[in-house]
């Protein structure tokens, strides 16, 4: 820790011009009156009225003193706005009561980043300030290059829809002959599918995918209800 006396003597150096920067942790954020007309904010804080406190070091008027430059290298500024934009009619006891109006309990706008320059520019100025630069909307559409085509409302066929009568007759070869199956079970089921034999289609076997054997389930489990209802309707 640095010696008071030789803290006194570090501020009559800035005061005199003979010392420019002086870096400190914690021990020039409040109750220090000097000319200081540049702030460099190195630590972040959520707390606005320790910000208001540092920031004040530099807003101070002095002779000659026109403006004062603040570098933020915290991101405070983002989190908590300009120091000049920070006003409460009332403290704040730390909640939230009923009777606070809606509109005081609303986010307030906070500035934002240029994406060009890096300047913060403050709430609502769509225009850099500093460079110029002003954001464009972008779409989240995506656009390719291809053909308009017509279409007619009807729904895209999904599961054994989808599979042509080759692929149908090709998975249930495959069937067949995996389980043991009689040499004409496959057509048998071709046809009461499609409601004709499969003439002039190829006897190639085909392992099937998972909607063909979803198919066959829900066929298996409709086979073994029927033979239920049957059986109960023969015992009657």
């Amino acid at each position: 820790m640095t010696p008071r006396d030789e803290r006194e003597r570090i501020k009559e150096r800035l005061r005199h011009g003979l010392v420019r920067v002086i870096v400190n942790v914690a021990t020039m954020t409040t109750g220090v009156d000097l000319d200081v007309r540049c702030i460099i904010l190195a630590r972040p804080t959520k707390s606005e009225m320790l910000y208001v406190q540092i920031v004040g070091r530099g807003l101070r008027t002095a002779i000659g003193k026109a403006d004062c430059l603040i570098l933020d290298h915290s991101d405070t500024t983002l989190r908590l706005g300009f120091v000049t934009d920070i006003h409460h009619r009332r403290l704040d006891p730390g909640t939230r009561k009923a009777g606070i109006a809606r509109s005081e309990q609303k986010p307030k706008p906070l500035p934002k980043e240029c994406p060009s320059c890096s300047f913060l520019k403050p709430a609502g100025i769509h225009q850099c300030p500093s460079c110029g630069f002003a954001p464009e909307r972008q779409s989240a559409i995506e656009e390719s290059a291809g053909d308009l085509v017509q279409i007619n409302g009807r729904r895209l066929k999904t599961g054994i829809a989808a599979h042509s009568r080759q692929q149908v007759y090709s998975m249930l070869l495959w069937t067949a002959q995996e389980r043991g199956y009689k040499p004409g079970f496959a057509s048998a089921k071709f046809k009461a599918r499609f409601g004709d034999w499969p003439h002039g289609l190829s006897a190639v076997a085909a392992e099937p995918d998972p909607p063909f054997l979803g198919w066959m389930r829900s066929e298996q489990i409709r086979w073994h209800k029927g033979l239920k209802k049957r059986e109960a309707s023969h015992a009657g």
